[in-house]
This record gives C-alpha cells, sequence and structure tokens, in this order.
C-alpha cells in the first residue's frame, strides 16, 4: 500500500529514519562502526540525516527515505527531485575521505548495478567505461550518462 500524503507520510518516513539510526547506533555499541552524528549542523547537515564513522576514518553521509511516494523502487528523476545528487556531490568534493548514501527500504536497481560494475573492473575509469558500460544495455548507458552529467 503506497503512503498517503501529508502527516501520516511524514510519521511513516520519521519512523523509518529512527528505526534506522537506532540500528547503526547499535553497530556502535557492538564496535562494527567508530561514530554516528545525527542531524549535524554546519556543511555536514546539508541533505544528510546520519554520518557514520567507520573504523578506517571513512565518514558516510546518509540520506534516509522510507518511501519514493507511491513507486515501488528509485529513479535517476526522483532522485533529482529530491536534489540528491546534488548534496552527494557537495559532499564528495569537500573530503575524499566522504562517501554517500540513499538508505531505504526500496531499491534503485540501475544505480546497484553501475556500483557492481564498478567493483568488479580493474579500478581503470577508460576500462570501465569501455568494458562494462558500452557493453550494458541502452537502459544502464543511458542511466550511467545522466548520473555522470548530475555529478558533473
Amino acid at each position: 500500500m503506497s503512503y498517503q500524503g501529508g502527516g501520516r507520510t511524514d510519521k511513516a518516513g520519521n519512523k523509518y529514519e529512527y528505526n534506522y539510526t537506532i540500528s547503526q547506533l547499535l553497530r556502535v555499541i557492538g564496535e562494527e562502526i567508530y561514530s554516528v552524528t545525527i542531524e549535524a549542523l554546519g556543511d555536514d547537515e546539508k541533505g544528510t540525516d546520519l554520518w557514520i564513522v567507520n573504523k578506517d576514518g571513512k565518514r558516510e553521509g546518509q540520506q534516509c527515505k522510507g518511501r519514493n511516494i507511491n513507486k515501488d523502487n528509485w529513479t535517476i528523476g526522483a532522485i533529482k527531485k529530491y536534489k540528491i545528487f546534488d548534496t552527494w556531490k557537495f559532499h564528495l568534493d569537500r573530503d575524499n575521505n566522504n562517501y554517500v548514501s540513499i538508505v531505504s527500504p526500496i531499491s534503485f536497481i540501475l544505480l546497484e548495478d553501475v556500483i557492481n560494475l564498478a567493483r568488479t573492473s580493474s579500478g581503470e575509469a577508460n576500462d570501465f567505461y569501455k568494458n562494462q558500460i558500452l557493453k550494458a544495455n541502452n537502459e544502464m548507458q543511458d542511466f550511467y550518462l545522466e548520473y555522470c552529467q548530475e555529478m558533473k
């Protein structure tokens, strides 16, 4: 069942965010990660709900989204609507130790597929593009190009 607009949607989204935050705090207690900052201030506040610091010092700015209105997945259009790419670029550009993510119970298959292709590539950008992206289907190629444009 899709979320209704307004107050109930906000409450359901907040509940998802609270539950996720608790799970991350439990990871701190379990010594899996170093720390969690909730609703940071200053530059860290922009477009993030949580900052996770891993044991290796890398930081991950996380934006929690319980749903994408009444859709059962994320699309590049929806991500652009929420200006998530803009905030990702902002945080990635300001520190090489920053990582970013959207935390959601619904999937974003095309982004997940690009990430998996990148993880299995040689690490060379030209090889990745030539051997992974250009050999993928048109939908993946279109998504990748639009993602690159958004991230400049």
